[in-house]
């Protein structure tokens, strides 16, 4: 039966008749003047309201014959709920008795809880007085304890022994009062003022104890008198009331010493009892600059003796801890006083001094002038007493502490810590040596200008020709540059500052000698005379080379003295200064190569003239005259010895530089003599052995102003001059012998070789078609193997040119040359 009741009632409501009247805001007016209105589109536009009303009395006769049928469907089940109607009535009865039996009971047993808590609340309340009246006298009677404890404490023997216990009754008691209000209680009141009076008592015997350890460095008894303010709770307070009373002792004293007028008082002073008082003193008079000295002497002093006070009570601070927590005093301390004690004095002694030492130099530019001057004596000042403090914290007993700061200038430039001896320069004295960054900048460009001074004295701005240094004036730099390093010695950062500056100097030396060297090229040439002089270019240049060689030299001695201290900060100084040394070096080598190469080449232009010579022409008589070649080659030798080496005082560089011409000279010789062609007959290979034998000659005094012999001086080519005189009169086979040749280049060999089969095997010169002079710089500038690959071609040639003729068998010296070829 359900389901069709379902059915009926969903059609129904989906009927879109009854829609409207399914509103929860369904309004009969509104309805009925949207019938009368019904615009285009809806359901009753252009009905008249006849209409609508006989379809609404339709729907609601339909709705009544639906309700009936449905009453006369379900009629059965309508009497089944009647029936039960009844019943339920009876049972709601019964629920009523049963709620009002309930509240019944609940009356009762809410009067019996609420009679039984009074009387609970009543004792509860009387207990709660017990308990509190049991804790005063439970804390009168701690009290009382206390005060005898305290009270035997202050009359132990000897004086003080008890103080610190004492000082933990104070603590005790006062914490106790804090805890609970014991006043009022006749037996409590008299004893408070005891308390105080026991508490003033305590403080004033600690607080003289840790005075009198502070200036008798007694470690004890500043341990004493700081147990004393740790058991009473004062730790952090007192320790920072001490270090403020050392920065205001420092403060007054900075004020004190940088007061122009109490200066100038003081000199006044002095003037009257030494009877000039009617004398002017003028402040840039010397006994300013004294006293002022003395003044900041005494200062360091003070600042010393009051710092070694706090490095002393942060080290008992370091050592003593709480018993029960080992939490250490310093750390409470340091809670306090931003991290660290002694970063916080010092930043206070640093600030503090920096602003003083700045009123000063505002107020008076005597001091600007005297700081910026004496700004090394400043600053040793500073050193002595970081050095000091460094001496007292590592002599205090126990292991040093990070207390011990050693700062150096490098504070002001760099947060790297710098080393020093056995101190540590830390930065928490950085600011302190900040305030004098400014006198530092000013000292520097005071040191430059001093270094510069005999530059600028050497080289005048206005003088129209070139002139070079003199010795003198090299003499004054490097007094300039010890002196000033000497002075900046013991900081390591102003060392290398000043080292810098010198550095400079040398440099600017350095680039007026370049732009004072003459490069014309009547530097580089041999008089056409043997009698005449050096030509002025040449004698220029020489004497820039002397003086940037004595420049040198004196910088070297000067690098030497800091090498022998092999600290950091010294290679530091070194590596700066070398840097400078390299570069005169270089450019002495590059004033002086040219030179020498030059003057050489003249040289080789006599040499090459050997070719000039007819070795192959037989002498009348007993004419064994010398070639002209070699009298040429003695003369310019001993015109470059006289009036250009002997102008050279260059000290073993001059010797090497000798070395160097003789060397090349016999090399170049050595060449040419293996190019002569024909050289067939004894009379030729006499004629120049003869040559070789002058030419050693002129040789041996080329070397002797140097003190060297020749054949430790010229080395491996010196012994080739002699093995190839030897060479000249060896048959074939002794040639090819290694033992003969050993000292002789390989290709030199091979040259005499073909000289001796010429002219059917042709030498690289007529090969190629080159003269001996290309060749030789061809030779100078490729390598031996080069040199052997050269001749090989050479060999082939000769070779094609044997069998163009049909011929089956070479020269013997063919099979000599390709075997010694094949070995090089």
């Amino acid at each position: 039966m359900p389901e069709p009741a379902l059915d009926t009632s969903s059609v129904l409501l989906s009927n879109p008749e009854y829609k409207d009247f399914l509103d929860d805001d369904f309004d009969p007016a509104v309805y009925a003047n949207r019938i009368i209105q019904a615009p285009e589109g809806k359901t009753y536009h252009r009905t008249d309201i006849n209409t609508a009303l006989s379809k609404l009395n339709f729907s609601i006769d339909h709705l009544n014959k639906e309700l009936h049928d449905q009453v006369a469907t379900h009629y059965e089940d309508l009497l089944e709920q009647v029936t039960g109607l009844d019943t339920l009535e009876s049972n709601l009865v019964t629920i009523r008795e049963a709620i009002s039996t309930a509240n019944t009971s609940f009356t009762r047993v809410k009067t019996k809880i609420r009679d039984m808590h009074s009387q609970i609340q009543d004792q509860t309340d009387e207990l709660e007085l017990i308990q509190a009246g049991t804790e005063v006298l439970r804390q009168v009677q701690k009290f009382m304890g206390l005060i005898r404890r305290l009270e035997g404490h202050l009359k132990e023997e000897p004086v003080n022994s008890g103080l610190a216990k004492a000082a933990i009754c104070v603590k005790e008691i006062e914490n106790l009062l804090e805890e609970c209000d014991l006043s009022g209680i006749d037996i409590v009141d008299p004893e408070l003022g005891k308390v105080n009076d026991a508490r003033t008592t305590i403080l004033a015997e600690g607080q003289k104890q840790l005075l009198q350890g502070l200036k008798g460095q007694n470690q004890a008894e500043i341990a004493s008198g700081l147990q004393v303010f740790y058991n009473i709770g004062l730790i952090s307070s007192k320790t920072r009331t001490l270090v403020d009373d050392s920065l205001e002792v420092i403060s007054k004293e900075t004020q004190v010493a940088l007061n122009v007028q109490t200066l100038s008082k003081e000199i006044k002073e002095q003037h009257n009892q030494t009877g000039k008082g009617a004398e002017p003193v003028n402040v840039t008079s010397p006994h300013y600059t004294v006293n002022l000295w003395k003044r900041l002497e005494a200062l360091i002093d003070i600042v010393y003796e009051n710092t070694v006070k706090v490095y002393l009570l942060e080290r008992v601070l370091s050592r003593k801890r709480d018993p029960i927590t080992q939490v250490s005093y310093i750390d409470q301390v340091a809670s306090a006083m931003e991290g660290s004690l002694i970063k916080y004095f010092w930043k206070a002694v640093s600030l503090n001094f920096e602003k003083e030492i700045r009123a000063a130099v505002k107020s008076s530019s005597f001091f600007h002038q005297i700081f910026q001057v004496g700004y090394p004596k400043l600053l040793r000042l500073f050193h002595d007493l970081f050095s000091r403090l460094n001496v007292t914290n590592v002599a205090g007993t126990g292991s040093p502490t990070t207390s011990g700061p050693m700062p150096s200038s490098t504070a002001t430039h760099s947060s790297d810590d710098t080393i020093i001896g056995t101190g540590k320069f830390t930065s928490e004295s950085s600011v302190l040596l900040k305030a004098l960054s400014s006198f530092e900048t000013a000292y520097l460009r005071e040191s430059l200008a001093r270094l510069l001074e005999p530059v600028n004295q050497a080289f005048p701005e206005n003088t129209g020709n070139r002139k070079a240094a003199t010795r003198d004036d090299v003499e004054k730099l490097l007094r300039a540059i010890s002196r000033e390093l000497e002075i900046s010695k013991f900081d390591s950062h102003l060392l290398k500052s000043v080292a810098k500056n010198a550095t400079k100097a040398i440099n600017m030396y350095h680039i007026r000698c370049e732009h004072s060297v003459a490069t014309d090229s009547s530097v580089f040439t041999v008089a056409t005379s043997t009698a005449a002089s050096a030509n002025p270019s040449q004698v220029l240049n020489i004497d820039i080379v002397n003086c940037l060689w004595a420049l040198s030299d004196g910088v070297s001695k000067i690098i030497d003295e800091f090498c022998g201290d092999e600290s950091s900060e010294n290679e530091l100084v070194v590596g700066v200064l070398n840097d400078s040394l390299e570069a005169v070096t270089k450019f002495i080598q590059s004033v002086v190569e040219p030179l020498i190469a030059g003057l050489t080449r003249d040289v080789e232009l006599s040499i090459i003239k050997i070719h000039r010579e007819d070795f192959n022409r037989m002498s009348t008589g007993t004419d064994q005259s010398l070639s002209q070649y070699v009298i040429e080659v003695g003369g310019k030798l001993r015109w470059i010895q006289r009036e250009i080496m002997n102008r050279f005082n260059c000290g073993d560089d001059t010797k090497e530089w000798y070395k160097a011409v003789g060397t090349r000279v016999i090399d170049f010789f050595i060449r040419q003599a293996s190019l002569i062609r024909p050289l067939n007959t004894e009379h030729g290979k006499l004629k120049l052995t003869t040559d070789m034998t002058q030419l050693e000659f002129n040789l041996n005094q080329w070397i002797s102003p140097t003190g060297l012999k020749l054949e430790p001086a010229m080395g491996p080519s010196y012994k080739a001059l002699r093995s190839f005189r030897q060479l000249l009169f060896l048959d074939l086979n002794q040639v090819t012998a290694l033992h003969h040749t050993a000292d002789i280049p390989i290709t030199l060999v091979a040259h005499h070789l073909i000289v001796r089969a010429h002219p059917l095997i042709h030498l690289p010169i007529t090969a190629f078609g080159w003269t001996e002079l290309v060749y030789s710089d061809w030779l100078d500038v490729h390598t031996e193997a080069e040199a052997i690959i050269l001749l090989g071609q050479c060999l082939s040639m000769y070779m094609d040119d044997v069998r163009r003729q049909g011929g089956r068998e070479y020269r013997v010296e063919f099979v000599a040359v390709r075997n010694l070829l094949k070995l090089g």
